[in-house]
């Protein structure tokens, strides 16, 4: 069942999100372009992939223009002023909730203002 969304703003969170949970605070830490360290960028990393948490501990790994589809999750929404071929980024699921959070990327230009990252409850 869909939750809602958010707007993905491409250079910090167009590439992987993780629920990361600490005692002292639980947060959502949303990857991009933008977030790869510079001296990191510069040596040809440039796709943080699926980042992770265990234990409180964030963890991102890089990736060198890697491309890949998820095609198990079924139809997901696609809404954008542009038309052609979304992208799915993201994905991660809160255990806390059971809340699936997925990152659409926009076709073309509408990348930078209308990509979403859409949110899912299990029925």
């Amino acid at each position: 069942m869909t939750q809602g969304s958010d707007r993905a703003r491409p250079d910090t969170e167009s590439q992987g999100l993780a629920t990361v949970l600490r005692p002292s605070g639980n947060f959502i830490r949303y990857t991009g372009f933008g977030t790869i360290p510079s001296n990191v960028r510069n040596r040809g990393w440039n796709h943080v992939g699926d980042p992770g948490s265990r234990r409180g501990f964030y963890i991102e790994p890089y990736q060198s223009d890697t491309i890949r589809q998820v095609t198990s999750l079924g139809s997901l929404p696609q809404v954008s002023s542009c038309s052609g071929n979304f992208e799915t980024e993201g994905i991660d699921y809160d255990t806390r909730d059971g809340t699936l959070r997925v990152v659409m990327i926009s076709p073309g230009v509408c990348a930078a203002f209308d990509s979403k990252t859409w949110r899912f409850k299990h029925r």
